[in-house]
């Protein structure tokens, strides 16, 4: 059951990361309506879901542990945007996603 849970933490944080990218892409050019639409709102509702699942999770995982599960998130995201939102596949965030499991990988000795 906590598998299960940590997966959808994963999932909530990457579909939140996902809403707020296309918060700002699907508005007017009006600068300050960036962050007032739908998409925005619903990456911050998820935000909210995921930190109270978070805190729901640390009675039974190690903090240690929802580190890495959280750090984690950001490899997900960086996949889902390669997959839904066809964004290009830079060096430069090949890069990043290689520290952060690099960091992952040396944070868990």
């Amino acid at each position: 059951m906590v598998i299960f849970l940590i997966f959808i933490l994963v999932v909530i944080n990457c579909c939140a990361q996902i809403f707020l990218k296309l918060g700002p892409i699907k508005t007017n050019k009006v600068p300050f309506l960036s962050f007032i639409n739908l998409h925005t709102f619903v990456g911050y509702a998820l935000f909210l879901v995921s930190t109270l699942l978070s805190v729901y999770l640390l009675q039974f995982i190690s903090f240690k542990n929802l580190t890495i599960v959280i750090s984690l998130n950001y490899v997900g995201t960086f996949l889902l945007t390669i997959l839904l939102l066809k964004e290009k596949f830079s060096r430069q965030k090949l890069i990043s996603t290689t520290i952060i499991i690099l960091g992952v990988i040396i944070y868990n000795l």
